[in-house]
């Protein structure tokens, strides 16, 4: 009887996953290939300049993106694992927010902090009495290069350091003791049991990169384009979605390589024991200036446009006089007129958390299900376990693009489900992770003791495991929510106007040059983020990546 329902929870999430996942795949892929199969969108793509320069790019800038991550990351996750000092912890969990921060804050923080007329072009030609901008990095490269790094530096804190953290302090001793180095103990040592972590966040960055949306869309301008974004323009600008499809499928390939060597890299703390932290107090003054100066560029850079946001959100300019006020805000939930993208700061916040509340209900229920299955005798527990992490691999742009394909072909508007679909997609990975996890953790014999005298297996999992599932339940609830909140690319593509959600509102305002309202909803969002994330933190389920 265990064993029927155990195939019978399986089947109803294939067909799940099937109907979610594997439908708008293969209509990208029929339309990709043509009624006849042929192969021409691909030719034209292969053969076109533009599109070989398009791919180029998008390997390119992922590429440049885990470079400047590892190294401006690195040093923070060995200051983080091998030094004690006062607010510690707190300091890891604050450098760990940008990490879960929706790509839309990204890019308005960017445009304010760095833009032409941002705070620090601004603080810049103050200083230096400058007539122009000194610093013009946005609508370039290198905008898009740091952005991702900003996104990914944190990862590399809290998982590199993680690991750091756990190897044994005696083999560095030992190490030290026959005349070896720094360097050499680093080299020998140190980076060989760490170097899966490293690799973890490599793989992770670029993935991240590789398809990326709102950032390369907004910050890039028209010379820079990804393959991400190539795909969106071909559909809805020029309604080719014969090669939009053809470059979709391309970006799968390319991804299911990254994804495979991914779920091969196995993360863990190598030679664990006891890791000494040396007190910062005890470090020479160089070190204290080194580290110092560090900490202070890289938190100027993962903080200044957060708090450039929030200054934005106070600050009002009429007639060349600036103004400090909570006029922005009192426009968003007291709107005196209808907004000028259609919907008004209300409808939007109301759109987002619909569709946030029915992503997290399908998430938290699939990935539930998918972990109880995991954790049990079930075979084929490796092609599961694979499965559920299929989404990190397939960008929402292309399951948007998918979805769209089937309502154009079934005649039917499938936009508002589509979203809530897509948005649950790309949370179940971490709802999996998170609540296997804490399932793996819960004694089995309690289960047994409650089936002993006489309780179902079904009521057993509701009375004891349910309860010590909590945190893990709230974690994987809290993110997904977060996650959907935040997304902005499903939305941008199957919204039509009419469910326009906070990002969507954000990107709009920030296109209409209107930053104080958009810094306003901006705000929102960062404080939902943060405190979603501080939740996750409470509750003691570590981010599962």
């Amino acid at each position: 009887m265990l064993a029927r329902g155990r195939h019978a929870l399986l089947a109803a999430l294939a067909i799940a996953f099937a109907l979610a996942i594997g439908a708008p795949l293969l209509s990208v892929f029929l339309s990709g290939i043509g009624g006849g199969g042929s192969l021409a969108p691909f030719f034209s793509i292969l053969e076109s300049g533009y599109y070989r320069d398009v791919i180029a790019f998008t390997f390119g800038q992922a590429a440049l993106s885990v470079a400047v991550t590892l190294v401006v990351g690195l040093p923070g996750a060995y200051v983080f694992a091998n030094y004690s000092f006062r607010g510690r912890e707190q300091m890891l969990a604050l450098a760990t927010v940008p990490f879960v921060l929706p790509s839309v804050l990204v890019v308005l923080g960017f445009v304010i902090f760095f833009g032409n007329s941002g705070v620090v072009n601004t603080a810049l030609m103050g200083l230096f009495n400058l007539e122009s901008p000194p610093l013009r990095i946005l609508y370039s490269w290198r905008a898009i290069v740091l952005a991702h790094s900003f996104y990914n530096i944190p990862l590399v804190f809290r998982l590199v350091s993680a690991v750091w953290s756990q190897l044994d302090e005696r083999m560095r001793e030992a190490a030290y003791n026959v005349g070896a180095s720094r360097w050499d103990v680093f080299r020998d040592i140190e980076f060989p049991l760490i170097r899966q972590s490293v690799l973890s966040c490599a793989l992770l960055t670029f993935m991240y990169s590789f398809t990326s949306f709102a950032i390369v869309l907004a910050l890039g301008g028209a010379r820079y384009t990804t393959i991400e974004v190539a795909i969106y323009n071909l559909a809805m600008f020029r309604g080719a979605y014969g090669l939009s499809s053809a470059l979709a499928l391309l970006q799968i390939a390319f991804l299911a390589v990254v994804v495979w060597l991914y779920m091969g890299v196995r993360v863990h703390g190598g030679a664990q024991g006891v890791r000494i932290k040396r007190s910062f107090t005890s470090l020479a003054r160089w070190q204290k200036a080194g580290i110092t100066a560090y900490a202070g560029c890289v938190g100027a850079f993962l903080f200044g446009p957060l708090a450039s946001i929030v200054g934005e959100s106070l600050r009002r300019t009429v007639h060349g006089e600036t103004t400090y006020t909570l006029a922005w805000y009192k426009e968003l939930f007291f709107p005196d007129t209808q907004g000028f993208i259609g919907a008004s700061p209300p409808q939007a916040i109301v759109n987002s958390i619909t569709f946030a509340v029915l992503a997290m209900a399908i998430s938290v229920g699939v990935g539930l299900a998918a972990a109880y299955l995991l954790n049990g005798p079930l075979r084929g527990r490796g092609v599961m376990g694979v499965a559920t992490m299929l989404p990190l691999g397939i960008s929402t742009v292309t399951l948007a693009l998918g979805y769209i394909v089937i309502g154009n072909r079934l005649g039917v508007d499938v936009s508002f489900w589509a979203i809530v679909l897509i948005h649950a997609i790309i949370s179940v990975p971490f709802s999996v992770r998170t609540l296997s996890s804490s399932l793996a953790a819960i004694d089995t014999r309690l289960v047994e003791a409650a089936q002993g005298v006489g309780a179902s297996r079904l009521r057993a999992f509701f009375s004891i495991e349910v309860p010590l599932l909590k945190g893990g339940l709230i974690a994987a609830a809290v993110f997904s929510f977060a996650i959907s909140l935040g997304e902005l690319a499903a939305a941008f593509m199957l919204y039509g106007g009419r469910y326009t959600t906070i990002p969507i509102y954000i990107y709009r305002y920030i296109g209409g040059y209107r930053f104080g309202s958009a810094a306003a909803m901006g705000v929102v969002l960062m404080a939902v983020s943060a405190v979603s994330f501080y939740v996750i933190d409470r509750m003691g389920a570590r981010m599962q990546f």
